[in-house]
This record gives C-alpha cells, structure tokens and sequence, in this order.
C-alpha cells in the first residue's frame, strides 16, 4: 500500500517528536549544562536533517527504513552520549585539580611566617582575608578579631593609610613601602607593605 505525501509529512512529525522525547527525556539532567544542550542540539539538527534527506529521496516508510533510521538515531545517541561522558570526566577531572591547587596554596599562606592580607582600599578599608601569621605579629586572638579591625587603625599614623593608599591607586602597585604601624595594643611596629 502507498503512503500519501499528507501521511509522510504527518509521520515525519510523530516520529520527530517521539524521537526527541526519546533523547531529551533521558538526559534532562544535562542540560543544565549549556555545553550539552549544546551537544544536543546538533544532534537533534543532524537527526533532523537525515529524516528529511531520507523523505526527500522517497524513501518508502516501511519497517525497514524506520529501523534504519532508528539505527542512525541509536548510533548518533552513543556518540553523543561519549562525548558528553569524556567531557564530564574532563570537568571533573579539571574540578578536582583546582580544587587541589586551592588547597595547596591556602596551605601555603596559612603556614607561612611572613604576614599575608588582602584588604579594601579607602579610609575605612577592611580586610577580607589574613594568615595567621600576621595575626599573630599585630597581636590578636584570632583571625576573626583580625579581619574585623578596620586597616587604618593599625596605622601609628592614620594620615599614612590615606597617602598609601592614594600612592596605590595612582601607580597601580606599591612594593617595599615601609610604614611604621602599630600592635593591637599599641607597641609600635615597623612594616614593609
């Protein structure tokens, strides 16, 4: 029995959306990740793009071409899927060397003996992050004490943040700057910023 174009137009769009159904409900997971969506999206145009070659050619539509196109959906799903898993074990893999590398460095900063910060600019500057170290050269109790303390405050002379800190923004870096700074408690204390 012959198919009728009207029958092979309606086919097409049954089986394309059975077809997508069939990709994208078993990776919904994925495509979170935009590089899958990606990745699926060629997929989906490729699938789509042979299923119209195929009516194009007047492919009969009988069992055996529907196999044949499911064979060649199946198999573009496999590649697919391999490629999505060689990229996620690239991610994972790149994930965990990062994460690696962050605990090594932060090691590296919390067991060095030279006082390490990062602070705000400005008068009011706060730091937002100390080694213990430098914690204990300027004689806190803690690291949370530390970072709750305004950085002019450890000036002996405020005047001296503000000319830092203005010397900072107009070269963009200063190195070995010496300041005379003061302990917690008051005990001056000579520094290299």
């Amino acid at each position: 029995r012959e198919i009728t174009p009207e029958q092979v137009s309606r086919l097409k769009d049954v089986f394309t959306y059975g077809i997508s159904a069939m990709i994208l409900i078993p990776f919904i997971g994925f495509l979170l990740m935009s590089r899958w969506v990606s990745s699926l999206e060629s997929l989906a145009k490729g699938i789509k793009s042979k299923m119209a070659l195929w009516i194009e050619q007047e492919k009969s539509v009988d069992l055996e071409s529907e196999i044949e196109m499911l064979e060649f959906i199946f198999n573009e799903l496999e590649k697919k899927t391999q490629q999505l898993k060689i990229e996620n074990s690239e991610r994972r893999r790149a994930e965990e060397a990062c994460r690696r590398s962050e605990e090594q460095h932060r090691g590296w900063i919390e067991n060095i003996p030279t006082g390490l910060y990062r602070n705000t600019l400005g008068p009011k500057g706060r730091f937002v992050l100390a080694n213990p170290a430098i914690v204990t050269m300027f004689g806190y109790d803690s690291l949370e004490e530390f970072l709750n303390t305004n950085v002019a405050d450890l000036y002996a002379d405020p005047h001296q943040r503000k000319a830092f800190a203005e010397k900072l923004i107009a070269r963009g870096k200063v190195a070995a700057e010496e300041v005379q700074l003061k302990k917690k408690d008051g005990t001056p204390l000579w520094g290299a910023l």
